[in-house]
Order: structure tokens, then sequence, then C-alpha cells
């Protein structure tokens, strides 16, 4: 899972950035909608609304993607859990989901902590089944550590989470790339010269973006 962590600056430049982005595809695909979500899994491997966009513009828009997230100054954490160690090590252990999203929160308020930051930050997560089990959590995580999800209480991270669709969000379409891309480049050992050389580039761009990233193994 992962989060990207925005202020308005960053935020304003990296929308404008990712509507640039698919309006150069608009003029290169005939019937491309305008509307097209930035959605890591189908971007790359072309689906879904990406159906008939050549490989060589998917690949360059996973690049100029990573690229943006770099420029515009947003901060990138991303956490994951090894489902299967999980299952070996614990009989009935914590849902996979809800740990990912904890421990994510977790490396935000660790990010706002290191930085002696006195900002708060709203949570803003694409539409999932267990938005209400999710909101119910975060209520006590932000009033203490709990235990088995997170070792530090919450106390920057204000409100609730709010979920809605991707779909409307700019914001959590590159949220969702940065994590797709990155999951794919710690999990996925690229054969072709050419994939390999692009997904260097991008990796490169999100490292440089990035102040967490860890799975727990």
């Amino acid at each position: 899972m992962g989060a990207l962590m925005v202020g308005a600056e960053e935020a304003r430049k990296l929308e404008k950035s990712l509507d640039a982005i698919v309006a150069a595809v608009v003029n290169d695909v005939p019937g491309f909608d305008p509307a097209t979500e930035l959605h890591g899994y189908e971007v790359f491997h072309q689906k879904e609304g990406w159906e008939g966009v050549p490989v060589w513009l998917a690949v360059n828009v996973c690049k100029q993607v990573a690229e943006a997230i770099h420029d515009s100054g947003a901060v990138f954490v991303f956490r994951g859990i090894d489902v299967q160690k999980l299952k070996d090590k614990y009989a009935n252990p914590h849902p996979a989901h809800a740990l990912a999203l904890s421990h994510t929160l977790e490396s935000v308020q660790r990010v706002l902590n290191l930085d002696h930051t006195d900002e708060s930050a709203l949570v803003l997560a694409d539409e999932h089944h267990t938005a209400p089990d999710s909101r119910t959590r975060f209520r006590g995580m932000r009033a203490a550590a709990q235990r088995g999800y997170t070792s530090i209480p919450l106390s920057d991270l204000i409100d609730t989470i709010y979920f809605g669709p991707s779909n409307h969000s700019r914001l959590l379409q590159a949220a969702d790339m940065a994590t797709f891309l990155t999951n794919r480049s710690v999990t996925i050992a690229e054969r072709h010269p050419a994939a390999k050389k692009a997904m260097q580039e991008i990796k490169g761009n999100l490292d440089q973006a990035t102040r967490f990233s860890y799975v727990w193994p």
C-alpha cells in the first residue's frame, strides 16, 4: 500500500502535470477519453480505458507520472505485507489489508514527526469495502498505539479517513501509480532490456520522493 503526502502547492502542481500527461495521450490516440483514470495496472498493461494505447506510449506515461511525482515535491510512503509469511507465523493473523493500511499511516505520522512539522494531515483513500472498519480502527489509532497494528499514536492525522472514487481524483491516481510501480520494482525482475531501462528510470524518480519503503517479512 502506498501514500502520497502533499500540501496545497504540491497538490496543484501534481494535478496540473497529470492532466497534461493525459492530454498528450489524447493527442496521440484518436478517441482516447481525457477523463480516463491513471490506474497503474491498467496503464502498464494497456487494459480497460488504456486498451489500444501503444506500449511505448503507456511506458512513457508511467515514466512521466513518476517524474511528475518527484518534481511536485510530494512525499511517498510504501508499505507491504508478505501475506504467506503472515499466515505461516500467526494462526489467526490480522487481515493483511488492515495491517498494510495501519503501517502506511504510521509511516506518514513518522514523516511528520521526523520533519518536526506542526502540520496536520487529512487522509484520503480509494473506495474499499473495508471502509467502515478502517474508520473505526483509525479513530482508536489517533488516540494511542494499537497492539498488533501501530506502535505510535497517529496524533497528527485528523478527523477520519475519507474514502472516495479515484476516477475523480488525480491525487489518488498518482498514489495508485506510485504504489503499483514501486510494488512491481520490488517483486518483478524485468527481462527485456528496454523494460529494465524504463523501470530503472521510473524507480529513480520514485526513490527520490520516497521516505519509507518496507515490506513486513
